[in-house]
């Protein structure tokens, strides 16, 4: 049955003709496309989105119908013979809204795994809808919002060349560079902070070196749990162990200190320091 094949009168009178029809069987099933049958009207606002039922009867209807629906015995005759009588009925829904709106008026009982299932799916849906700050690009996103190539960040660490032992993160080098510019420190005297990873220069208005999508990063998405107050460090610290960006700074530095040692005064051999002391 279809909406758009009948009108609401004969809607009514195929229903009623088809459910006297079961009734003269001890078993039975119907199936309906819910989604077919039932109207539904959308409006959106700036704030929300809401849905209403257009052919309410047809809906009230249905609804009361599939109240009846029962696998029972009845009471042995006088031969003793019990009758089995199941009255199915199918309802196939795609419309969340209509299928929630059909479960709790009928009043199913929901197995221990729907209820599973559907808290799992709303903890998702509040999830995907609070805003947090990612551990990469340490901007504010909100997940269901999240789109490939607006994360704009630095998969590694930053360092002092003149202390390459000390790993910072963005926030200790800023506190660090801050430091300087307000003591109005020499170009010499600046501290000489640079990116491990792709070994550009902190603070400067580049671009950092990857593009992804806001989030954790993909080799930590099953060890790391978002709701953890912690995630950020977690996630820096996961960046100091970049392989590939120690493997880059320690090429920088060694030809960084051969070009050190080449400019120094005339007879004097000048090495960069090692460690912060």
């Amino acid at each position: 049955i279809k909406q758009n094949a009948f009108d609401e009168n004969q809607i009514f009178e195929l229903l009623t003709t088809t459910f006297l029809e079961c009734n003269e069987y001890n078993r039975s099933m119907l199936i309906f496309d819910i989604d077919s049958l039932i109207m539904l009207n959308k409006s959106d606002s700036e704030m929300s989105t809401s849905k209403s039922i257009s052919n309410i009867r047809v809906y009230q209807f249905i609804r009361e119908k599939c109240k009846t629906s029962i696998v029972e015995e009845t009471e042995p005759n006088e031969k003793g013979i019990v009758t089995k009588i199941e009255k199915w009925i199918v309802m196939i829904v795609k419309d969340p809204w209509l299928k929630n709106t059909l479960v709790d008026d009928i009043e199913f009982r929901k197995s221990s795994a729907q209820v599973l299932i559907d808290d799992t799916d709303e903890k998702k849906r509040i999830d995907g809808e609070t805003s947090r700050k990612c551990p990469k690009c340490l901007r504010n996103y909100t997940p269901k919002e999240a789109r490939d190539g607006s994360c704009y960040y630095h998969p590694g660490f930053v360092v002092d060349i003149d202390h390459p032992n000390e790993q910072l993160t963005s926030e200790k080098a800023q506190a660090i560079l801050q430091c300087a510019l307000l003591q109005k420190l020499s170009e010499q005297e600046m501290p000489k902070l640079l990116w491990a990873c792709c070994l550009r220069r902190y603070g400067e208005s580049i671009q950092p070196c990857e593009t992804g999508k806001c989030g954790l990063p993909k080799e930590l998405e099953d060890k790391v749990q978002m709701n953890n107050d912690d995630y950020i460090n977690l996630v820096q610290e996961h960046f100091k162990k970049n392989a590939t960006a120690k493997k880059n700074l320690d090429e920088f530095l060694r030809k960084y200190r051969q070009t050190a040692t080449k400019k120094g005064p005339t007879g004097t051999s000048v090495q960069s320091s090692t460690e912060r002391k």
